[in-house]
């Protein structure tokens, strides 16, 4: 089996590069999130608090974190402002593996869905064949700690407005992908 490789744009290390995945790479997880959702609703699961009499979230969990991370955990589309930022001054992006950027940082970095699991499950739960898009939704941000503490919690899922949370917080995204700014609100 062959070993991952960093994505790394040679020409800008903090432009977008990305890593070769199977062109089925989604379709896999998100069936196995459907058919889990499916079992787990056959077993009378209706919401993300009833996952627990079964520790079942992890069988979820899987699906929602694998399909966010389809670019390494911390090369993903979205950084914050704050992130970004950091990243420009060191010259590099965070290490794909730990989000710091030197072994003296503090400064670290969190993986954040950008819509909060709980809603999420809960809103998969009611209807499964939502799975089939679901990574329109499951949307991964790296954000330092201090950003992360201003998004506003348990907010419904709106696909049509997956940013709502970074909205209400006034968190500026930008899109590595597409370099340009998502989101700027200074």
């Amino acid at each position: 089996m062959s070993k991952r490789k960093t994505p790394v744009n040679k020409e800008n290390p903090l432009g977008w590069a990305e890593l070769p995945r199977p062109s089925n790479y989604f379709d896999v997880w998100k069936t196995m999130l459907k058919n889990n959702i499916e079992t787990l609703r056959s077993y009378g699961a209706t919401s993300f608090d009833d996952l627990k009499q079964w520790d079942a979230r992890v069988i979820l969990d899987a699906a929602l974190w694998k399909i966010p991370e389809f670019n390494l955990k911390y090369r993903g589309q979205y950084y914050s402002r704050g992130v970004w930022e950091r990243s420009l001054k060191e010259g590099r992006l965070p290490t794909p593996n730990t989000g710091i950027w030197t072994k003296n940082s503090r400064s670290e970095c969190i993986f954040e869905h950008v819509v909060e699991r709980r809603p999420l499950i809960n809103w998969l739960m009611e209807n499964p064949q939502r799975c089939d898009h679901i990574e329109n939704v499951v949307v991964a941000c790296i954000v330092l700690p201090q950003e992360e503490k201003k998004l506003p919690k348990n907010m419904p899922v709106d696909p049509t407005n997956v940013w709502a949370r970074y909205k209400e917080a006034k968190i500026d995204v930008w899109d590595r992908k597409n370099n340009e700014w998502l989101l700027k609100f200074n």
